[in-house]
Formats: structure tokens, sequence, C-alpha cells
């Protein structure tokens, strides 16, 4: 070990100390691991000392703290319920069976909550009796997915008919066996850390975000959870993703990201510098029908979803949609909707 990483791992162990906590009576110790950078697979980050932490926000959920600290050569993190999975990437802390923001005690595993109507949604995030829902048609959109589609809708804002777009456009295709990588869709207010997002799948805590205040509309809000749900789909189903990528032709290694359209050799091959796709003057990708917005040329990951959420709407007629979609005549004559187009049908 040269002196660096001596006096990195010196220094970390100075402040972190080894935590006891009672479990069933008896005391034990955390579970406290130092991995080697090499470790670590690309993407992911670990908490510091005793973080991470779960804290109870004014909107009644609780959430993942967000700053992270990254040590250049050690690592810790800690893992509550021994399952040898971080805490920062565990959907259920506590090991209870309940995903954490379902959870009424995400860190008790003696305490899930209480189910009064036994509708297997805990009271606390239940439409029937919390303040967010003003109706009852939503708590039995809410009942409905969560018993036919396994799915539980969290809201800590009040909801029109958002839930009932979702099932009609997306959940009644039947696009997935199962949803086992989809637990819970929370509908926030805004994203406090990042005022401009929309929506959000983290495939770790199993769960979709959408933030409505920059969801003007309902299209926009079905655009957007569409688009998530997509990033949901490459994770449950590899194959059919890996599939798309290779015959629309997106070459991708280690070290770089190219595309060279519907892996044909006669085209060009473009290396992918993910901000320049953002922007038109300097986007390579925008000639090519596969693209149904300009989104949609940012990664392989972004224009699958593109692809999707553009083919499973594509009988709105709202301006949004074309707002979103400008190419969209030009995609539905390409090799990415056609092969999109048997998935979905």
């Amino acid at each position: 070990m040269n002196s660096g990483r001596r006096l990195a791992l010196i220094l970390l162990l100075s402040i972190v100390s080894i935590h006891t906590y009672a479990r069933n009576g008896q005391k034990s110790f955390r579970d406290t691991r130092f991995l080697d950078s090499q470790s670590i697979p690309t993407g992911y980050n670990f908490y510091i000392s005793s973080l991470p932490k779960i804290v109870k926000s004014s909107d009644g959920l609780f959430h993942k703290v967000n700053k992270l600290t990254t040590p250049k050569e050690y690592f810790l993190f800690e893992d509550h319920d021994f399952d040898g999975i971080p805490d920062k990437l565990d959907h259920d802390i506590d090991g209870d069976g309940v995903h954490n923001l379902l959870d009424h005690s995400p860190l008790n595993e003696q305490e899930k909550g209480v189910d009064k109507d036994n509708d297997g949604i805990m009271d606390h995030i239940d439409f029937d009796y919390t303040k967010y829902v003003d109706n009852r048609p939503l708590a039995d959109l809410q009942e409905l997915i969560k018993k036919d589609y396994g799915i539980t809708i969290v809201s800590t804002i009040k909801l029109t008919n958002e839930l009932k777009l979702f099932i009609d456009s997306v959940l009644s295709k039947n696009l997935v066996s199962n949803h086992k990588a989809l637990e819970v869709i929370v509908i926030k207010d805004r994203n406090y850390d990042n005022p401009n997002y929309r929506g959000i799948y983290d495939k770790y805590w199993k769960q979709i975000t959408l933030y409505k205040r920059n969801l003007s509309t309902n299209t926009n809000f079905q655009l957007v959870l569409s688009h998530e749900y997509f990033h949901f789909i490459q994770n449950q189903n590899k194959s059919f993703y890996d599939l798309f990528l290779k015959e629309t032709g997106w070459l991708i290694n280690n070290e770089s990201i190219s595309y060279q359209h519907n892996a044909n050799t006669s085209y060009p091959i473009h290396k992918i510098d993910e901000h320049s796709q953002r922007y038109d003057t300097e986007n390579t990708l925008t000639q090519y029908d596969n693209f149904p917005s300009l989104y949609s040329t940012v990664s392989p990951q972004e224009m699958f979803s593109e692809v999707g959420a553009a083919l499973i709407n594509e009988s709105m007629t709202h301006i949004d949609f074309r707002k979103r979609y400008p190419h969209f005549n030009a995609f539905k004559v390409s090799h990415a909707y056609k092969i999109m187009s048997n998935f979905t049908d």
C-alpha cells in the first residue's frame, strides 16, 4: 500500500466507529465493509461514516439523502438488514419485505404500518385515508393498479384523471409479464435538488418518481410517465433492449458509445458525446429517422425510452406531443419504429 492510500485509510478510520444496535434483544455489530475502488461498478456511490440516512420531509414521505461523498481510494457503506446490498441501493433497508417508501417505519423491521381495509396498501399512503385525494374513483384506481399490476401509487399532491390515463395507455398493453422491477410510482410536486426534473426511474429502489409542477398538462404527464416506464422495461427485459440497440445501430464498449444507422456499414460511424447531442447545431444524429426527438439522440437509453413513449402514445393529438416529437412523421417509417411496434403489438 502506498503512503497516499495508507494516509487515506488512517484518516477514514479516525472518523468512523463501529456502531452497535439492538436487534431482537441482542446486540449486533453493523455490517461495515471496505472495498477498493476497482471493485465498485461505475455509477455507484457510497456514503462515509453512518450515512446513508432516510429522512422524513414535509410532504410526509421518506427520502434518501442525496449529497454523496465518494472518497478516492476507500469506500464504506452500511447494510442495515445484512442482505449484502448497501443501504443507499436497497429498496427495503430494514429487510421486512416492504418497500422503503411504503413502509411506515423503514428502519424498523418490526413495524410496517397498518392496513385497515386489507387492500395491500398501508393506511399512511392509501388514497382511502390521505388528504391528497378528494374523490372515491381515484382510491379505486390505486387499489386496482396494486391488485392487477403489483404497483403502488403514492402521491403527495392532488390528482385528477392521471391514473386512468396511465392504465389505458401503458399498463393495459401488458408490455411485461410482471413488475418486479417497478414496485412504486411516486407523484410529487417537484424535485428540490434538481428543479428542472420531470421524472426519473430508479432501478435500485424499483420506482418511478414524477414531478407534477413541471408537467403542466395531462399530455406531458402521460408522455413523461411512459418514457420512464420504458426505462423500467430496459431493466426488466434486457434481451429485447439489447436487440433493439443492436438492430438500430448502437455500438457500445467500455470506452465509448457510437452510432451507425441501422447497423448498416454504408453509413458513417458517429461517436457520441452526450453533451453535444443536446444541441441542434452540433447534433449529428437528427438526420436519421430512428430519432423522434432531439432528446432521443442523447444516449441509447434515452432513445429506447423516447421511441417507446412516442409509439404507444401516437394517437395523441395534443400540441405537446408534436412539440416533444417534432420528427415523428419521418420516424413512423423508421426501423426503430418497426422494431418497437413488433414489441408493443
